[in-house]
């Protein structure tokens, strides 16, 4: 079977208005649009496809993305945050992947510590 896909080479203009329209904001992302008219059906599909039990409820998946109302992409509700502010997509990423909050921990740690040497340091030099 066959799929549409991007060219590979000089397509970053086209993925990025693509992840703008779209409000992509991660990888892996997996957005339904109607074949025929492009119309956007969702964009949680990433979660839907993970919650599936077998190969029935796959079928049902597929059926429900059919019989759902499919919307031009300027009047869809979009869920994604790709549009948000620094702040929120930061925070956002920063939920998305636990590990960073563990790498700002240990960062935070050794910067208290490294105040704390310089506090130290500056107090023995006005005894001086």
């Amino acid at each position: 079977m066959a799929f549409k896909s991007l060219p590979v080479h000089d397509s970053a203009d086209i993925k990025q208005n693509i992840s703008n329209k779209l409000k992509i904001s991660g990888i892996p992302s997996l957005i339904v649009l109607e074949a025929k008219t492009g119309h956007f059906v969702t964009d949680n599909a990433r979660m839907e496809v993970l919650a599936v039990n077998g190969s029935e409820s796959g079928e049902e998946l597929i059926q429900k993305w059919k019989d759902a109302e499919a919307v031009p992409i300027e009047e869809a509700k979009l869920s994604g945050s790709g549009q948000g502010g620094l702040l929120s997509r930061m925070i956002s990423s920063i939920l998305k992947n636990p590990m960073y909050i563990v790498g700002i921990m240990f960062m935070a740690k050794r910067f208290l510590e490294k105040l704390q040497q310089l506090g130290e340091d500056g107090g023995s030099q006005n005894e001086l």
